[in-house]
């Protein structure tokens, strides 16, 4: 089963997916795991880059999801890809940021 969709990740648009709190994607300070979240960015990139591939991807974390869900929002521009990760139950407030860089297959 690919990873995306053990996690519970579910593609709303392309660029946008959204990933509920789930019990199993808790962290110690019981909010949700900042993997799982790196992936959501990963796959709302992937949504909008058809045939590419991720070169790299950093993340800046700026505050927990407690509740969530979490939504990511990825754009494009010149091969970065840029990608928002927000809480949608504290006021869609910004999570997490990611940088990423893409290339051809």
């Amino acid at each position: 089963v690919p990873i995306a969709e053990r996690i519970g990740s579910i593609q709303r648009a392309p660029g946008k997916v959204e990933l509920a709190r789930t019990e199993d994607g808790l962290n110690a300070a019981n909010t949700m795991n900042g993997g799982l979240l790196a992936i959501a960015a990963e796959e709302a990139l992937l949504s909008l880059a058809a045939g590419r591939t991720l070169s790299s991807l950093s993340l800046r974390y700026l505050r927990p999801i407690r509740v969530g869900p979490a939504i990511a929002t990825a754009r494009l521009r010149d091969g970065l890809g840029f990608v928002d990760v927000r809480d949608a139950s504290s006021d869609d407030r910004l999570a997490v940021t990611a940088t990423a860089r893409l290339f051809d297959r």
